[in-house]
């Protein structure tokens, strides 16, 4: 049929654009881990591609040992793209060590299909005309099982990552959070497509499946091109609303509670209690300890001590200009620190010098 005679040259193609920006990878300029993890997932979708390209193409009457060497290649590819995507949703370079039993469905694979690896080329080339005859046999159903279940299992685990955080208003309003969806349910989609073509033998299975992955690889790549930062991006939309599905917050009005806490300090002095803690000001602005630290964290950028001690500081400033007959130790205790010592370097990490250097400026 024309069309599929289409596909396959669509599927050589995508191949080539696979190991394009596979090499494109490698040779980066960034090298961090998840620049290598990203190197390998396209240099194991060109593999594929260009193994679906060789059958359909039947190129394997002129190099028969390559059939079905992509198999434990594609066994190893989900356990690449659960952690390609999981450092991203983490904010981190970093890749965790792998472990022993990520490699097991590569080793079964190719326990599986060792027999047929092991055949002289004039046998395989036998074996493989015998199997577009008949039933694809039982051994090689389950080495594609076991190959390409990982990959749907990553897949799902990759998009759940995504939806399980998401607020419906993000995904309403980043058309870029709607493309990475459509591009994870397509490829994870795909990967059962093929399970379910395999089962009930339908002879074009491989170029439909193949040609999806074509499809999503152009669109990757346009996607990548069109804006560099897509995934990272993405990444801070789902970083921010997982910390707000975990939020201490959710039921505060955040706004008010700053002008609350801005009042409380100025007008009050609060922070000259010496002995003020977390707790202490917690109860004076009506909520727990853990909202209280988390408000200071996220919005403030502080901890609890930076907080305060940025509000001691401001006022000794204005003492050491203003007081010069008060001593540095006077003023210590009076905007709240409770010796010397620590009205020092906390006022040196603030001014960048001593409160004598600063009175005498």
């Amino acid at each position: 049929m024309e069309s599929f005679h289409i596909a396959r040259t669509f599927i050589g193609f995508t191949s080539g654009l696979a190991f394009l920006l596979a090499i494109s990878e490698w040779l980066s300029k960034e090298k961090n881990p998840r620049m290598y993890l990203q190197a390998s997932l396209f240099s194991l979708v060109a593999i594929f591609q260009f193994h679906s390209y060789y059958v359909t193409q039947k190129l394997y009457t002129y190099f028969p040992h390559f059939y079905l060497v992509h198999l434990p290649f594609t066994a190893f590819f989900g356990s690449l793209l659960y952690r390609f995507f999981s450092a991203f949703w983490k904010e981190t370079t970093d890749i965790p060590r792998f472990h022993v039993w990520e490699f097991l469905p590569s080793v079964f694979v190719l326990f599986l299909l060792y027999p047929i690896f092991s055949e002289s080329g004039d046998e395989k080339l036998r074996l493989i005309q015998v199997y577009g005859q008949s039933l694809i046999p039982g051994r090689i159903k389950l080495a594609i099982t076991v190959a390409v279940l990982p990959v749907c299992l990553s897949a799902f685990l990759a998009l759940y990552q995504v939806v399980h955080p998401l607020r419906w208003q993000s995904i309403q309003t980043s058309p870029d959070i709607r493309m990475v969806l459509l591009i994870l349910c397509m490829g994870s989609s795909s990967a059962f497509v093929g399970l379910y073509l395999l089962y009930f033998r339908w002879i074009h299975g491989l170029e439909i499946v193949s040609s999806i992955l074509g499809v999503l690889l152009i669109l990757i790549h346009l996607l990548r091109h069109r804006n560099p930062e897509l995934l990272r991006e993405v990444s801070k939309i789902v970083v921010a609303d997982k910390k707000y599905q975990s939020s201490q917050l959710k039921t505060i009005d955040v706004q008010k509670l700053g002008e609350t806490l801005e009042k409380r300090m100025k007008e009050d002095k609060l922070y000259k209690n010496d002995e003020l803690s977390l707790g202490d000001l917690a109860s004076a602005l009506g909520i727990t300890q853990h909202q209280l630290s988390e408000y200071l964290n996220q919005h403030q950028k502080k901890n609890f001590f930076q907080f305060v001690n940025a509000y001691r500081i401001e006022e000794a400033k204005l003492l050491c200009k203003n007081e010069k007959e008060k001593t540095i130790l006077s003023i210590a205790y009076e905007v709240g620190f409770p010796s010397k010592s620590t009205f020092y370097d906390a006022f040196k990490r603030e001014t960048g010098m001593s409160p004598t250097e600063y009175r005498k400026k």
